[in-house]
């Protein structure tokens, strides 16, 4: 999701944005179903920062529901950015959820070394 992210930011830096749109496209269905994969990575990222208090494979399980639904906000973000016309505006929406996979990635790293050390004091 970072690569395909970072790719498209590029692509949106040249004026080049490409995205293969779903028939039936609207900027309005996009950004609906850009919200909902806000909402999926939300819940799956607080889930994961719950299941590193339980245990590792509990972890995992959440950190796989959260991978898709960084994937889930990866695919709305650049159909989303592909109907804006301001490149400037392209760029900052593919940057910033290129942001969320980064810190999505990070915090599964957390988790996993939370969820394995359950003694630690400072999860």
């Amino acid at each position: 999701a970072v690569n395909d992210l970072d790719a498209a930011a590029l692509f949106a830096a040249a004026n080049q944005l490409e995205v293969e749109l779903p028939p039936g496209a609207s900027y309005d269905k996009s950004e609906r179903e850009l919200d909902t994969a806000c909402s999926q990575v939300k819940q799956s990222a607080s889930a994961v920062a719950a299941a590193s208090a339980t245990s590792s494979d509990a972890t995992g399980t959440q950190a796989k529901a959260l991978a898709a639904a960084i994937g889930s906000l990866s695919k709305a973000v650049r159909e989303t950015a592909m109907q804006i016309p301001d490149m400037v505006a392209q760029q900052d929406l593919l940057t910033s959820a290129k942001g969320v996979a980064i810190s999505a990635q990070s915090l599964v790293a957390s988790a996993q070394v939370a969820s394995e050390n359950p003694d630690a004091k400072d999860k």
